[in-house]
């Protein structure tokens, strides 16, 4: 029944007009009628949304909380603390959001099916990704209030990323090893004043200092808030100076939460005709964000950046950076990250006459871009405006008052920050010790004895004593995670200079603690502990929260003896295991907690069925405050200092440390605090969660299955992916999807998903922390990863790897910001010539390059030189030879970045000899292995004559990749900005920023921690390693000998069908990648209803060739192939391939100036890789070769816009067809299996589609403004 119904063809999806007009509809035959664009219809991320929604907006607020909370993943999370286990209590939303399993059930049901890379609408998966990643950006931008005039780009992991991007579209982001002889250069109407606030994270205070621009900073005024007076003072100041203004201030602290009012500010920024931007980082997930209110008014916003990933339901999501035009300052010349899906046209002949995109949102979004990152970002903003703003303020405003409320009476505790303004639910805190001469101390066991019984009691533990130094706020958050499984935050949270004044630290203070730094005591830095309480937190996670940070104000200090603190990374751990374990022993024996155990056991029952849960979880509470009552009665009031090294003042630790004995002896060894006795502290050895390295290799094996062949695996294989039985609606009727496009990107696994969502975000939060079990965990599996992931690739310790952007173009050009020599484009021409011959790079690339490792180095500081094909059509070694010895004796430095396999053609680069040649001439080799890395070794061989000195790779291509970050693996020796900043300046790149003075700021010195600025992408690299494990779990040798086997039978099945012409060598060693040309046959003879025949059509007259796309078009419609039709952004190596001479380049050039996008010729590319079964493998032939025969026949059913180059189908053509054959076509269910016999429907009904259309159709009707002669293919 399944195999008739699918011989019926179904009525066409309808799908609304594209916003192009009519009138670009250019290319017409006999019956043109207005066509359809997948790529613009506008409905489907809302009403997919809607569709999979258990409740509505009328239902109560508190009703869809609840809803919320359920969907929360880790929501009854346990974990083992040095206490026992515990329940996880998430308090750091300020950090990082809580994922949502509504939102990534969304992804895996809407999204992950029917994924493909974008930059495409010929194929069913290009035409939905590019659509529903539209209509997540627009949904987006309307949410923030975005307008015609705003242009939106998503950057990176967090706001980080989105500053530092509109610092490059600003045209003043430069190296740092080139910003004082840049900003020399400039006159002083060209260089940007910039105004930032008191209260900015680093990100937007760092990275504004490392750009071109000149920083004036504004103070705090006397109630703690921005100093209106003074920025007016300022802009005043700079008023007639005829420079470019522009204010960048946070709209809410991420310490305290004090709100800026950002309308007060637009207004004064804009009558001195400054720009207005806003960090929205800290309070985005909660306040309504509008870029303009009304169009009378002048307190609009010119930019804000978000971090969505601090959203509930927003953990892997993009940064986004919503920018008013006008701060576009490239677009006369490239945009700021040149790649794939920014140029119009790519000139074979001259770099000159490349054409970038106009549209900022466009030629911005170089490279794949975070498309289910931008999903799921939209799927956040939806939660937001689910619950609506109104509510949520209500919410947040009635926790942090009771908050504010119960802890400022505390005589232990400050809360820092103004206490009497509006702030966001965000609360910084510290706690103070108290002390007393008489306390006892650790090792005195009789005054120990005397306190066992001893009542606890508030007062009398804080109201008699002197007030001592505050408790550190890293050991407050690990006190609360270890005691109560509370996930808070402490340190500076990446807001020093903010943290200075709150903290009232003075100048001299600040310069000791930094030369402490300075000398590798981190753990000296002062700090303090933060909560949040958003609007979907709960109750009795509310009143939980607060009755533990009392609890620890009242006795916190006491369990300092249980502790030791690294004075070198500034962490707390347990090391009195044995004296605890006796506690917990004691606790546990005593009659409460018996009854309480009584109690758990008899609601386990209804626990377990969902009943009781609040009940039981109010117990389980009750039980940790017991406990830690009861631990507490067994130690010190008044713990004694420990004794510190001698080269450290111990005034500069403002917080007290835990008690040293005095027959403990403090020695220093190789510099790393060693401490000898049973007590000591202040140890290195003690385990540190965060640098454990077993977890992500068991995890990944646990839910492994048992499959000893190969041939097992990749069943098991298959039966993970994502989308394997996804069905679409044709305009020739319902086809089942084959993904045939895995160069452009790969497919997403069940198994990779589960993993993350099982493993990773239940106890997800962000990393710069270990103070908090979900900080430490996470820190660990994000270093797990990377470790696993240098390790496949063969990386040492001369080696370091960076993740960055989507995919391999955000690598390369992360690569150039560390060399150097990456500069805005409309600086590049004055850099290049205040550089002197030697200090000016020279860069060697090939022939097969993608856009990406050919544009980007062009519009670098480097001279190119561009090494052409041999006869062979291979990389020519000699022409590379002679041009390293021209440049032997220049004394400049050289490096070779070249493609180890073009994703056109799959033809392989012998990238060890190239390796060899290079290094011969003192030459890196860097290597581009986007599209042989899903299945080729990688091994990097530092160090060796024919080893790589940097490699770049895009994850989302392999199996079970998309979602994953571009990787950038290089030898150190490559990173030339190690004495100055970091190419991103932001969170947790620095060891200190001094208030005072920004030459005293210090950067880390690790090239992996200080290159990842901002929130690293820590679910992206999770997901990447597991793409790897994948590739390494089948083996590379089987994955080789299938990809040649299935390879080499295509070669052989397509090369003698006449009328198929396969790209590149045919001969020499490839990957499974196949880039064709169908051409057409001319015959004035020709009858229209001919017995269909392979040689009867194609012994005639060869024509011009089909269009790729509309090949693409052919095998997607008919078929359900997902293929891909263009130039797969490989423009210059096209131009060889289809023997595109400079004149035809000028002449399709200029057509594409007039608009005409369209003419760009192209072919049609499908992959076989080793995961593809044997059935789909010759379906796809079958297709290709039923296309070679009647191919043509079918082009007076579709018509072609001029404009942007689509083909879509004329519906009333193909209905009138359709009545003659009463809708229906005849078939033989010949095939074996159901899938088979399915198969052989679709080509029964093309070839009855086929017999009633023309032979030899006539030619379309060009524009009068389009010379025919451009076209190099028939319409």
């Amino acid at each position: 029944m399944e195999v008739e119904k699918a011989l019926l063809v179904e009525k066409p999806i309808f799908i609304e007009p594209s916003i192009i007009d009519n009138d670009d509809w250019v290319v017409s035959s006999k019956s043109e009628t207005s066509n359809i664009d997948l790529c613009n219809h506008f409905e489907t991320f809302k009403m997919l949304v809607k569709m999979e929604l258990p409740c509505n907006n009328n239902e109560s607020v508190e009703e869809k909380l609840r809803w919320l909370r359920s969907q929360m993943i880790g929501n009854a999370a346990e974990f083992y603390s040095p206490f026992g286990r515990r329940e996880l209590v998430y308090a750091d939303h300020t950090a990082s959001g809580r994922s949502l399993q509504y939102n990534e059930d969304f992804i895996i049901k809407h999204v992950l099916p029917f994924y493909g890379n974008t930059h495409t609408c010929d194929s069913y998966v290009g035409s939905r990704s590019t659509r529903i990643l539209h209509e997540a950006s627009e949904y987006i931008k309307e949410c923030l209030g975005g307008g015609e005039e705003n242009a939106i780009i998503f950057c990176g992991s967090g706001t980080t990323a989105a500053i530092k991007r509109l610092q490059e579209v600003m045209g003043i982001a430069v190296p740092s090893i080139l910003r004082e002889r840049v900003v020399k250069s400039l006159s002083k109407e060209e260089r940007w004043v910039v105004f930032v606030g008191p209260y900015e994270h680093h990100s937007n205070l760092l990275s504004w200092r490392q750009s071109l621009a000149e920083v004036v900073e504004i103070g705090l005024d006397d109630e703690g808030l921005l100093d209106m007076d003074a920025l007016k003072l300022q802009l005043e100041a700079y008023k007639n100076t005829n420079r470019p203004l522009l204010g960048s201030f946070s709209a809410c602290s991420n310490v305290t939460g004090i709100n800026s009012d950002t309308p007060a500010i637009a207004r004064l920024l804009h009558q001195y005709n400054a720009f207005a931007c806003f960090d929205f980082a800290a309070s985005g997930p909660y306040v309504e964000i509008c870029m303009r209110r009304e169009k009378s008014r002048d307190d609009w916003y010119d930019a804000v950046f978000l971090s969505p990933h601090k959203f509930v339901g927003g953990p892997d999501t993009p940064g986004i950076l919503l920018m008013n035009k006008a701060l576009y300052r490239l677009n006369s010349s490239p945009p700021s990250i040149c790649g794939g899906g920014t140029v119009n046209y790519v000139n074979g002949f001259d770099e000159k006459d490349t054409l970038y995109l106009e549209n900022i949102e466009e030629r911005e979004n170089g490279g794949t871009p975070p498309i289910i990152q931008t999903v799921r970002a939209a799927l956040a903003f939806w939660v937001k405006e689910y619950i609506g703003y109104k509510e949520i303020e209500i919410r947040e405003q009635i926790y942090i008052n009771r908050a504010l409320k119960r802890l400022i009476s505390n005589p232990n505790i400050k809360v820092l920050g103004n206490k009497s303004t509006k702030r966001q639910a965000i609360l910084s805190f510290v706690i103070y010790s108290t002390s007393n001469s008489s306390s006892t101390c650790w090792g005195n066991d009789q005054n120990q004895e005397n306190s066992n019984e001893e009542e606890l009691n508030l007062w009398e533990e804080i109201g008699n004593y002197k007030r001592g130094k505050l408790l550190h706020g890293p050991f407050v958050a690990t006190l609360l995670n270890d005691l109560f499984g509370i996930q808070a935050r402490g340190g500076c949270a990446c807001a020093g200079p903010y943290g200075h004044h709150l903290l009232n630290i003075n100048k001299t203070q600040s310069l000791d603690v930094r030369s402490a730094i300075q000398q590798g005591y981190v753990g000296i830095k002062l700090g303090w502990t933060r909560v949040s309480f958003p609007y979907y937190m709960d109750e009795e996670d509310f009143e939980f929260i607060l009755a533990a940070i009392e609890f620890v104000a009242m006795y916190g200090q006491r369990f300092l003896p249980l502790y030791s603190f690294n004075l070198r990374n500034g962490r707390w751990r347990v090391v009195k295991t044995q004296e605890l374990g006796a506690l917990i022993k004691e606790n546990n024996n005593n009659n409460n907690y018996c009854n309480y155990r009584r109690t758990m056991e008899e609601t386990s029952v209804e626990y377990d069925n969902g009943v009781n849960n609040k009940q039981v979880r109010m117990l389980r509470r009750k039980s940790y405050l017991d406990m830690a009552k009861y631990i507490a009665t067994r130690l010190p009031k008044f713990p004694s200092q420990t004794m510190l090294m001698e080269n450290i003042e111990p005034i500069l630790l403002a917080e007290p440390c835990i008690v040293q004995s005095k027959r403990s002896k403090v020695v220093e060894d190789n510099s790393k605090v060693v401490v000898l006795s049973k007590t000591s502290v202040l140890s290195e050895t003690s385990q540190d969660f965060c640098n454990h390295s077993e977890s992500f290799e068991k995890l990944v094996r646990i839910g492994l299955p048992c499959n000893d062949s190969v041939e097992e695996k990749l069943c098991w294989l298959r039966s993970q992916m994502i989308g394997n039985d996804a069905e679409f609606d044709s305009p020739f009727g319902r086809r089942k999807l084959v993904y045939a496009d895995h160069t452009a990107s790969g497919r997403s696994l069940h198994f990779n998903e589960n993993f993350i969502t099982d493993h990773l975000l239940p106890f997800y939060g962000n990393t710069h922390t270990c103070d908090s079990y979900v900080g430490s965990r996470t820190t660990k599996m994000l270093h797990e990863a990377t470790t696993y992931i240098k390790s496949c690739l063969g990386g040492g310790e001369e080696d370091t790897i960076i993740f960055c952007g989507s995919g391999t173009t955000a690598a390369i050009k992360r690569l150039q910001e560390v060399m150097g020599i990456a500069v805005p484009s409309i600086l590049r021409e004055r850099v290049v010539k205040s550089l002197g011959k030697e200090e000016r790079w020279v860069v060697f690339v090939g022939p097969h390059e993608h856009h990406s490792n050919l544009l980007s180095w062009r519009q670098s500081l480097a001279e190119v030189v561009e090494i052409g094909l041999d006869d062979e059509g291979l990389l020519d070694m000699d022409a590379l030879k002679l041009q390293l010895e021209a440049y032997k004796n220049t004394n400049r430095p050289l490096l070779g970045s070249f493609s180890a396999c073009s994703n056109v053609t799959g033809i392989h680069s012998d990238t060890r000899a190239i390796a060899r040649l290079l290094h011969r001439y003192n030459c890196f080799a860097c290597f581009d292995f986007a599209a042989s890395g899903p299945y080729v070794e990688i091994d990097m061989r530092s160090g060796h004559s024919d080893g790589y000195d940097a490699v770049f790779l895009s994850p989302h291509k392999f199996l079970g990749g998309p979602d994953s970050p571009g990787v950038l693996l290089m030898n150190k020796v490559l990173y030339r900005i190690g004495s100055s900043p970091p190419s991103t300046c932001g969170g947790g790149t620095v060891t200190y920023v001094n208030a005072f003075n920004e030459k005293d700021t210090l950067y880390l010195e690790n090239i992996e921690e200080r290159e990842s600025g901002g929130t690293p992408p820590i679910i992206q690299t999770v997901r990447a390693a597991l793409a790897f494990w994948v590739k390494e779990y089948i083996g590379y040798e089987e994955i080789e000998k299938r990809e040649q086997l299935y390879i080499n039978k295509a070669l052989k099945r397509l090369i003698p069908n006449p009328n198929i012409e396969v790209l590149g060598n045919t001969s020499t060693k490839r990957q499974a990648i196949l880039s064709f040309l169908i051409y057409t046959n001319t015959n004035s003879y020709s009858q229209e209803h001919d017995e269909l025949n392979l040689w009867a059509e194609t012994g005639c007259k060869r024509g011009l060739p089909l269009h790729g796309p509309f090949v693409a078009a052919l095998l997607n419609d008919l078929f359900g192939i997902q293929a891909r039709g263009g130039c797969a952004c490989a423009g210059p190596y096209g131009h060889e391939l289809l023997h595109i001479s400079k004149s035809q380049s000028l002449s399709i050039r200029s057509a594409v100036q007039k608009g005409y996008v369209g003419v760009k010729p192209g072919w049609t590319r499908v992959s076989f890789p080793y995961y593809m079964n044997e059935e789909d493998f010759e379906y796809i032939l079958s297709a290709i070769e039923f296309l070679a025969v009647y191919g043509q026949r079918f082009l007076p059913l579709y018509s072609f816009n001029l404009r942007n180059g689509s083909w879509r189908m004329k519906t009333e053509e193909f209905e009138e067809k359709t009545k003659k054959s009463n809708g229906k076509f005849p078939t033989k269910l010949l095939g074996k299996t159901p899938e088979e016999r399915k198969n052989q429907s679709y080509f029964d009904v093309a070839k009855s589609i086929a017999s009633d259309l023309p032979k030899f159709p006539s030619e379309g009707i060009l524009s009068l403004n389009v010379d025919p002669n451009v076209l190099c293919f028939r319409i």
